[in-house]
């Protein structure tokens, strides 16, 4: 089963760097367009990236646009500048800076600049919280809750004292982040890394469980053990960023087929072949269309059911 990416997010497609955006029913721009007919339309190109509406669960057509193509947009079409006056209805108690923000998030997901401000100012709508640098928590205290002494801690305001000091140079927005290191999928945090513009110049394999990788300036990732206060500032200051739930091999979980209205089966989960072992406890069984993670305590059969399942 192809990945389905997300608006907003950034890949590497044969090589090049760019961002997921939506396409408008037209493939102008994308990289995949660029590759030729043959190869746009072959299992290598579109069929193999989900970019249809018709395959996707948002709804919408995406393209991949490279990134020099989307700077060199930028210059051409200004940033929309938002304007007091624009602040009114749901968001009329709203710093324009936070505004501003908001607009930047829909532009990076939507591809649009063109924004048109409605009476009563859907902010729910406009961007998906989940898929920016920022995440949940921070937008549903901004937005939800007008925590905007939270916003200004992480974007201050020129002169602000909390600006960032020369000498001592932080890296892009973008990058601010950090991730736990894991045993098995070591590989996975280095990428989540780079894939946001790090580079992993001292060769870290991101599989150290007691430390935390972050990027410094230069753009370089670094390793922190969590016991320093370097780990303690950076965890404090920095967002999170998680790798997607994987699960295990012999794994109970929750799966479900597309067409299941009302059904959720606990099955073991087969990670070589990325399906469910059988009834019989033999691997290669069925492929389910969805995979969610077991809640609570497992059930007593569960850990005798485990030792008769195929190695």
């Amino acid at each position: 089963m192809s990945k389905e990416y997300k608006l907003g997010q950034i890949v590497n497609i044969n090589g090049t760097k760019c961002r997921v955006i939506k396409s408008d029913d037209d493939c102008e721009g994308c990289i995949l367009n660029n590759q030729g007919e043959f190869y746009s339309h072959s299992k290598f190109g579109c069929l193999s990236l989900k970019c249809s509406s018709l395959e996707r669960k948002d709804g919408k057509d995406i393209k991949f646009e490279p990134i020099s193509e989307i700077n060199k947009n930028k210059n051409k079409e200004e940033m929309y500048k938002v304007k007091q006056s624009d602040i009114k209805g749901a968001i009329k108690d709203f710093p324009i800076e936070v505004v501003q923000k908001m607009v930047e998030r829909h532009i990076e997901q939507d591809g649009n600049a063109n924004i048109e401000f409605k009476d009563k100012f859907d902010v729910l709508g406009y961007f998906t919280w989940k898929d920016t640098i920022e995440g949940v928590d921070f937008w549903s205290n901004v937005i939800d809750y007008k925590n905007f002494d939270l916003f200004f801690e992480r974007y201050p305001k020129s002169g602000h004292p909390k600006s960032c000091n020369n000498e001592f140079p932080l890296p892009p927005e973008n990058m601010r982040v950090w991730i736990r290191g894991n045993k098995e999928r070591g590989s996975e945090v280095i990428k989540a890394l780079t894939d946001l513009g790090a580079n992993n110049k001292y060769n870290y394999k991101g599989d150290d469980c007691e430390s935390i990788y972050s990027i410094i300036s230069g753009n370089n990732i670094t390793a922190t053990e969590k016991g320093y206060d370097k780990a303690s500032l950076v965890a404090n200051f920095y967002t999170e960023i998680k790798l997607p739930w994987k699960p295990k091999d012999k794994e109970l979980v929750w799966a479900w087929d597309d067409y299941d209205a009302c059904r959720r089966v606990a099955i073991f989960f087969d990670s070589r072949n990325n399906c469910a072992f059988s009834y019989e406890g033999e691997r290669n069984g069925h492929v389910f269309d969805n995979y969610a993670p077991f809640e609570g305590e497992y059930p007593q059969w569960e850990k005798e059911s485990r030792k008769k399942l195929e190695d």
